[in-house]
């Protein structure tokens, strides 16, 4: 393959994969979430452990894409907790009250 297919092949690898750095708004959005939660994301001690911002300038913070989403797929699970009993009493008193 000459130098210039391999360019081609690179070139269309890395537009078809997305850039590997990311800004914040591509992070965000790479992560569903809105650009102000990914601040409050970034800030979480389980996130810094895997994903480390790069600074290429003095405004200009990039984040890698694989480590975001090894930081996505480590985060730690969301625990459903049952409702308080103080609000569940409420609600059933509510309820007897409409009837």
């Amino acid at each position: 393959m000459s130098a210039t297919a391999e360019l081609g092949t690179s070139v269309a690898h890395h537009w078809n994969n997305g850039p590997q750095l990311l800004n914040e708004g591509q992070a965000a959005a790479l992560l569903g979430v809105s650009r102000r939660t990914f601040h409050v994301i970034r800030q979480a001690s389980w996130f810094k452990e895997i994903c480390v911002a790069r600074e290429l300038g003095p405004r200009a913070l990039r984040w890698p894409r694989d480590e975001l989403l090894l930081a996505a797929k480590n985060a730690p699970k969301r625990v459903v907790q049952a409702e308080p009993p103080v609000l569940a009493e409420a609600r059933a008193r509510k309820a007897e009250v409409a009837r």
